[in-house]
């Protein structure tokens, strides 16, 4: 017996207190393994994201060409040039 540990329970109490101390390191294991794969699906998603944004503004300035008159804001809103094409 451990000095000071004299009852059943208190050594039960003692032995959930160490299971749920070692059991939080691997629950933040856990946590950070989950977080690391939800990391990757977001860069994957960012870069199909990012195709998808350009196709949209290439398709708004072929829609709004910088030439024509009063379609300044229009291109701002779609984050195109004002003064030029987009860039390919």
């Amino acid at each position: 017996m451990l000095p000071g540990i004299k009852s059943d329970k208190q050594i039960k109490d003692l032995g959930d207190a160490i299971a749920t101390y070692g059991g939080k390191d691997q629950m933040q294991g856990e946590k950070r393994k989950e977080a690391a794969g939800t990391l990757e699906e977001i860069e994957a998603k960012i870069e199909q994201l990012a195709g998808l944004r350009h196709q949209i503004q290439l398709a708004a300035d072929q829609a709004w060409p910088w030439r024509s008159n009063g379609v300044a804001t229009i291109r701002k809103a779609f984050l195109l040039p004002t003064d030029r094409p987009l860039a390919q």
